[in-house]
């Protein structure tokens, strides 16, 4: 009773493969986990400030006629996790426009340089009652793969963290900045 017709050699098999086969599945798993969240965000970002000579005829044609009143402040070459684009930094009026364009004129993201007071009131009272204390150094508002989200940096502690909102001003994320962008002029 209880003993198994099977012959050892294939048992000792069937132990063996069904305990491979769990830890190959956990595996996966783990490995799927952590490539979906390292996707998430971007891991690498340089930016580097070039002359008008150096960027693209077709992305500051782009730029002008998407935004024939702005000034040009200055232009960088920008690589995101190996894609390489165009960033162009302006003012119209009062305000301030970051664009980044792909090597072919394509808008990739637009970031709205925004005043605290600019930020949605629901943004606003939540920064308040997470951060009674802290000051809003940075907002704006982000277009990017047609979505527009929020990311407002906050001092606070000693610290500085950036939050991002969704663009109903929901709270989706936040993190401590660490790293600072170093930005130098090509040679």
């Amino acid at each position: 009773m209880g003993q198994s017709s099977q012959h050892p050699l294939a048992q000792t098999f069937e132990r063996e493969f069904s305990m491979k086969h769990k830890f190959v599945w956990g595996l996966l798993t783990i490995l799927l986990f952590c490539i979906s969240a390292f996707s998430q965000e971007t891991k690498f970002y340089r930016e580097t400030v070039i002359d008008s000579g150096d960027v693209p005829a077709v992305v500051l044609q782009a730029f002008t006629s998407a935004y024939p009143q702005a000034r040009v402040r200055r232009q960088a070459r920008v690589e995101m996790d190996g894609v390489l684009g165009y960033k162009i930094e302006s003012v119209e009026g009062r305000a301030r426009r970051d664009v980044t364009y792909d090597e072919q004129g394509v808008q990739l993201k637009t970031e709205d340089i925004l005043k605290a007071a600019d930020l949605p009131v629901e943004i606003q009272r939540q920064i308040l009652e997470k951060y009674p204390r802290g000051t809003i150094s940075f907002a704006e508002r982000v277009s990017e793969k047609n979505e527009m989200r929020y990311e407002v940096n906050v001092k606070h502690d000693e610290k500085l963290s950036r939050l991002n909102f969704d663009r109903n001003g929901a709270f989706t994320s936040s993190t401590e900045v660490k790293v600072t962008m170093v930005f130098q002029r090509n040679p």
